[in-house]
């Protein structure tokens, strides 16, 4: 698997209304995705009655970027006027590329004002970033719903496995599950639903996705909070494959 891909939507952390604490949830979220090689974030549009959703979905990538910009390079890419005071809570990646003495093909850079990737020191396509040099994750906005935005990621992720996690998915220890799962090559996108809806209640086909699995069918809460379901997915998608 050269790249792992994952889709939240827009509507994450919209039940939490302190500011400081949604930043830090999405912080922890970076952490996450760093811990297991994620390469990529779409966050895509969940509509949300309450809140300017595709503000909220730009605010979480804003933050996914900060988390993953080197060090030494965010006052750069980030000026005091382009970030808020809660950026402080967002907790260090620790992940090789913010080494100062990492070498390597890949690495981070700043161009007109903007975090790019670089490949030899030049400006890459983010897409072209893979799991074999690692250097963190690459997160963009979406704005459709997400079953437009499948179609978008499926174009430009390229042979990508659409995975869906959901509560009424198969349970992922199943073992015609585990064989399925085992056997699908690609760049896997997993996707996850919103706190309100999930991937079969925003009117998606079943069948734009390769399997909807289960990811721990044993919970004792209601819910899984976005946060804890992306871990254990994650957690569970790494064993399965054996990384």
């Amino acid at each position: 698997m050269e790249r792992l891909a994952v889709m939240i939507p827009s509507t994450f952390t919209s039940t939490v209304r302190f500011r400081p604490l949604r930043t830090f949830l999405i912080g922890q979220l970076a952490r996450v995705f760093a811990i297991f090689g994620v390469t990529h974030v779409f966050v895509y549009h969940d509509e949300d009655p309450l809140f300017d959703s595709h503000a909220l979905g730009r605010y979480i990538v804003k933050v996914l970027r900060y988390a993953v910009t080197p060090p030494w390079l965010k006052r750069e890419a980030f000026p005091k006027e382009h970030t808020d005071r809660w950026f402080g809570l967002v907790p260090p990646l620790q992940i090789e590329a913010h080494e100062r003495e990492r070498v390597g093909p890949w690495s981070w850079g700043v161009k007109g004002g903007r975090l790019v990737p670089l490949f030899r020191g030049r400006p890459a396509d983010p897409l072209d970033l893979t799991r074999r040099h690692y250097i963190g994750f690459w997160a963009e906005y979406v704005p459709e719903p997400l079953g437009k935005a499948l179609s978008v990621v499926s174009r430009r992720v390229g042979n990508a496995v659409l995975i869906g996690t959901s509560r009424k998915g198969e349970s992922v220890w199943e073992e015609r599950v585990l064989e399925t799962l085992r056997l699908l090559r690609g760049d896997w996108v997993v996707v996850f639903g919103g706190p309100h809806r999930g991937v079969f209640e925003m009117g998606v086909d079943p069948q734009s996705f390769h399997a909807v699995v289960n990811v721990y069918p044993r919970q004792r809460t209601k819910t899984i909070r976005m946060e804890e379901a992306v871990a254990l997915a994650l957690e569970a998608f790494s064993m399965i494959l054996h990384e």
